[in-house]
């Protein structure tokens, strides 16, 4: 849908509930029975305790679909968060085995290099190659009791690390005991002893090679029961996240058809409303608060058009009594006036009426619910703003309103063909006007100036003023006036109708109500289309 450009930053909230039925009941007063105000208030009652009711009942479409979203969200991150800690778990563990295996390996690199210090000592039989040795082999004994902890997990890895420490304990004692003179020859005795501990490194060696990898099959069968435990957890998250996404699709299955049935039924009855069918039952409140406020907005839609159309018709023959009546010429024009002027004011083309139903029909068929409330609440902005401003001027500001409704509903109709640009000053002050005084003049410019545009039809509004008028502008790009018409209106005394009857009543209305103190003009633009002119004496102090 199109964007209406608008160069205001403000905007009129429009009535609510009891104020429109409030102001129905008033304008009624003067041509109801009494019998027929108080059913007007008991309707109004009524209306509004089960509107209440109905409310209060309801529950949002909104509120169930965040329900179903928080519920996926809360299960989608418990899922991911437990497999992100149980993953986590299983890198610790590994790194923890294989930093095990590492020290275990690094441990028997040291065993080779501490035999080779053994023998070195042997050979140069000094304090500095005894010392050496002795550091190695207590480096083995603190890396023996680093691991200590990690290992005792697996008691056969634990015995042969217990082995392994006891060996490396009495070959360092051992070792310490031997004396090892640098000049004489040794004796048999202390050669053997030499002898039995060097083949002592290679028990050593074989008990640390036993130990890496008692404790790497143990590693490995701890390894392999996380990883089994780590499938398991992502089974259950993924059916838990299955079952969620099956009972969702439940769930919004069973909610679009409750929204499909209740727009099915405000289609139908919108089609009976186009067919001029006003008789038909209203529309049931919804378990929805979204639909019931829609169905709601459609009732009084259809009560305030119907409402209208009976005071239309009441109009008419009011005004055939008063001119039979009347004998005095004088009382008789004056009263042809006030009659006259309430007639313009009520003058809504019926087609308008047909159209904007169809167009709502249109709107709620394929499915933009939003679009069809805006559209419903624009006509019933404007059915309310006749109905309550009949008989008197209003303000300038409440004028605007009504016809930014009607832009609405003519740039839902038009789409792409149609842009509205409303430029309007923002301090309208208390200047007054007449009811419907744009409106026909927007009308006549996109039925008329704009019905060849196929695409890139622009009206442009502009309303400023200044220290003693409003000045209203309208402009198109269409065909504009041709030159009979234009001299017509321009030409023309209050009553005379030479065609484009909605320009000719806004300015009779302007001479009516404001005399000289007002000036109306048409013109065609060099470069296509027409603009015209209407000036208002204003009131208040405010400047644009």
């Amino acid at each position: 849908m199109p964007v209406i450009r608008w160069y205001s930053s403000k905007t009129r909230s429009c009535y609510n509930t009891w104020a429109g039925y409030s102001s129905l009941t008033i304008m009624m007063m003067p041509y109801m029975g009494r019998g027929v105000r108080l059913s007007a208030r008991l309707v109004l009652w009524g209306d509004t305790s089960m509107k209440r009711n109905a409310l209060g009942r309801s529950k949002s479409i909104y509120s169930v679909l965040l329900r179903i979203f928080f519920m996926i969200t809360v299960i989608i991150i418990l899922g991911f968060s437990v497999s992100f800690f149980v993953s986590r778990k299983i890198t610790n563990e590994y790194r923890k085995f294989d930093e095990v295996n590492a020290r275990l390996h690094e441990i028997t690199m040291m065993i080779t290099q501490c035999e080779a210090l053994y023998n070195q000592y042997t050979r140069e039989k000094t304090i500095e190659s005894y010392k050496a040795f002795k550091l190695h082999s207590e480096l083995i004994s603190d890396n023996i009791e680093s691991i200590r902890q990690e290992v005792k997990e697996h008691s056969g890895s634990l015995a042969y690390l217990r082995t392994l420490k006891n060996m490396n304990e009495y070959q360092l004692e051992a070792v310490g005991q031997l004396w090892l003179p640098r000049n004489n020859a040794l004796a048999e005795d202390d050669y053997e002893e030499m002898l039995e501990l060097a083949q002592r490194f290679g028990y050593m060696k074989i008990q640390a090679q036993s130990l890496m990898i008692s404790y790497m099959d143990y590693s490995h069968f701890k390894y392999s029961e996380l990883l089994e435990r780590l499938n398991n957890i992502q089974l259950i998250v993924h059916l838990g996240m299955f079952a969620m996404a099956i009972g969702s699709i439940g769930t919004s299955l069973v909610l679009s058809r409750g929204v499909i049935v209740k727009i099915r039924q405000i289609s139908d009855a919108a089609q009976k409303l186009a067919e001029s069918d006003w008789e038909i039952d209203d529309i049931k409140s919804e378990k929805y608060v979204e639909l019931t406020i829609m169905a709601q907005a459609f009732n009084k839609m259809k009560h305030h058009i119907r409402t209208y159309i009976e005071e239309l018709k009441y109009k008419a023959d009011l005004e055939k009594l008063l001119a039979q009546e009347r004998i005095s010429h004088e009382q008789a024009d004056r009263l042809l006036k006030e009659a006259e002027l309430q007639t313009l004011q009520m003058q809504m083309n019926p087609h308008f009426l047909f159209n904007t139903l169809n167009m709502i029909k249109r709107v709620v068929l394929m499915k933009e619910k939003q679009i069809a409330v805006n559209l419903i609440d624009a006509i019933s902005t404007i059915l309310r703003y006749n109905m309550d401003n009949k008989g008197r001027l209003v303000p300038l500001s409440e004028e605007i309103t009504a016809l930014e409704s009607y832009i609405l509903i003519q740039q839902v109709r038009f789409q792409d063909k149609l842009t509205v640009i409303l430029d309007k000053c923002e301090h309208l002050g208390d200047t007054i006007v007449p009811p419907m005084i744009l409106q026909p003049l927007v009308e006549n410019a996109i039925v008329h100036g704009l019905k060849d545009k196929s695409y890139d039809g622009v009206l442009r509004i502009n309303i400023k003023q200044n220290e003693t008028s409003v000045i209203v502008t309208i402009e198109d790009n269409g065909t504009g006036f041709d030159e009979i018409t234009m001299r017509n209106i321009m030409r023309s005394h209050r009553g005379e109708r030479h065609g484009s009857i909605g320009i000719y009543n806004v300015k009779d209305r302007l001479a009516l109500h404001f005399g000289s103190k007002s000036a109306f003009a048409i013109a065609n633009k060099s470069d296509g289309g027409s603009i015209v002119t209407m000036v208002i004496p204003r009131t208040g102090v405010d400047q644009c």
